[in-house]
């Protein structure tokens, strides 16, 4: 086993923040209501260079596709916690997400040869965040901070601006405790 110091130690490991739990910060979150499953996969889709967003007749239910390159693809289906039975993940709900992006819009050609090339998996869009995310020599950025829903893609312009904020307090101080604090304010300002 092997002891390391150091003057500060930067969390920024996710909105599942690991740093966060072991070292006692308080974890806050709103309640899930909007999941979102996504899935990345080969095939021949007409998207254009667009996002594509369907609203289906269902009252929650939104999909999203775009193309990524040639021909490989990333499929969301957005939808309130109560619309349907189940969060949909792995190879066993692969045929059910296809029919859940088909009752939303998305065209059926387009799901027709459509394979699957990572894990369907389902996140939850719930606001999740830390009240003064500096304590004990340990600041938290990034998701590991503050985590929005991830359907709105701020999560690492969110991070980089916590790394600019916390460089900048750091080079403004050298008391890093004192900047690191001055950093916690301005996230939590910001947050």
């Amino acid at each position: 086993m092997r002891t390391v110091t150091a003057r500060l130690v930067v969390g920024a490991d996710g909105r599942n923040s690991r740093v966060a739990h072991l070292c006692g910060f308080d974890r806050h979150a709103h309640p899930d209501e909007l999941l979102a499953a996504g899935l990345l996969v080969r095939g021949d889709m007409d998207t254009g260079d667009a996002v594509n967003m369907f609203i289906g007749q269902a009252v929650g239910q939104i999909a999203a596709v775009t193309r990524l390159a040639f021909d490989l693809y990333r499929l969301y289906f957005f939808h309130h916690i109560d619309a349907i039975p189940s969060r949909l993940s792995g190879d066993r709900d692969v045929g059910a997400a296809f029919g859940y992006l088909r009752d939303t819009g998305v065209p059926g050609e387009w799901l027709d040869d459509a394979q699957p090339r990572g894990p369907l998996a389902t996140f939850d869009g719930a606001h999740r965040w830390v009240e003064r995310p500096y304590r004990d020599g340990v600041v938290l950025v990034g998701d590991a901070a503050g985590a929005s829903d991830p359907s709105w893609g701020s999560g690492l312009s969110r991070t980089l601006r916590d790394v600019r904020l916390l460089r900048d307090a750091l080079i403004a101080d050298k008391d890093w405790p004192l900047a690191a604090d001055v950093y916690a304010e301005q996230h939590d300002e910001f947050w």
